[in-house]
């Protein structure tokens, strides 16, 4: 999978100025986490200057390696780094209700109408729903 990863990222197809997204498929349990998360943090300096960018793209946010990553980082002792070249970057709806939960009791009662309180209970329900979620997994 490094072997992959490093022709991908820096061998020959990169020499051919390919651009594009590279999918490589690999079963659960292969590794696929672990082995790139260990593969940007020992190269995050080549990454760097060869001004290269790795996106994590995940619908789910349990899904996005954060603790992996900073875990490989903290292997090759690179945690400064780690703090300097991370940014993770919220969904809309998760900023959104972030932000509700620390306005919400700022705002004065009269201001607090029926859509309001839609957006209140939706949010309830959806905070139910993924700890409902959470203990499936």
């Amino acid at each position: 999978m490094e072997q992959v990863l490093e022709r991908f990222v820096f061998g020959v197809e990169q020499n051919q100025d390919l651009k594009g997204l590279a999918l490589i498929p690999a079963p659960t349990g292969f590794g696929k986490t672990y082995v790139t998360c260990d593969f940007i943090a020992k190269n995050i300096e080549r990454i760097i200057e060869q001004k290269r960018k790795v996106i994590f793209v995940t619908p789910l946010l349990k899904n996005l390696p954060i603790d992996t990553l900073e875990k490989a980082f903290e292997r090759h002792k690179k945690t400064e780094l780690f703090e300097q070249v991370f940014l993770r970057l919220p969904s809309r709806f998760d900023s959104f209700k972030e932000q509700f939960d620390e306005v919400k009791t700022n705002i004065p009662d009269n201001f607090k109408g029926k859509g309001f309180k839609a957006v209140a209970s939706f949010l309830e329900l959806n905070k139910r729903a993924n700890t409902l979620t959470d203990q499936a997994w």
